[in-house]
């Protein structure tokens, strides 16, 4: 699927997953909406598109993240 075809599918996501595992091609704006209190473990399998004005919050997300064992 392409990031205009996620813009679609990912707001039709809901519910309480604790594993997100996604495939294909997004933005880092779509992996944050898709990311919540309850996800411990996340596989992108593809690649997140990222702007150079979202690399400070990237990188603050991976380190508040990694936060226990059971979080990957």
């Amino acid at each position: 699927m392409s990031i205009r075809s996620y813009n679609l599918v990912i707001p039709l996501i809901s519910g309480k997953y604790n594993r997100l595992v996604i495939y294909g091609d997004f933005t880092w704006a779509q992996v944050k909406r898709l990311i919540h209190g309850n996800v411990k473990q996340i596989r992108i399998m593809s690649n997140v598109k990222v702007n150079q004005s979202e690399d400070d919050d990237v990188v603050n997300f991976v380190l508040s993240f990694s936060r226990g064992i059971d979080y990957k």
